[in-house]
């Protein structure tokens, strides 16, 4: 759980970073094998994301 809340930080200063820049903010692709959580890190990270006030996008393939 610690690494997503790692991921999720990284993520957020580099969205800071994007807005002080007038720049497009982080995107990111999630892959790996099945059953192995991806689908529960890609909805952690839209969650937090959502509840900061950004607006993230999950596109699932």
């Amino acid at each position: 759980m610690h690494i997503y809340l790692n991921v999720h930080g990284m993520l957020e200063q580099l969205r800071q970073k994007a807005d002080a820049e007038k720049t497009r903010g982080p995107r990111i692709m999630v892959a790996g094998l099945p059953d192995v959580g991806k689908s529960t890190l890609c909805r952690m990270l839209v969650n937090w994301a959502a509840r900061l006030g950004r607006t993230p996008i999950l596109v699932d393939l």
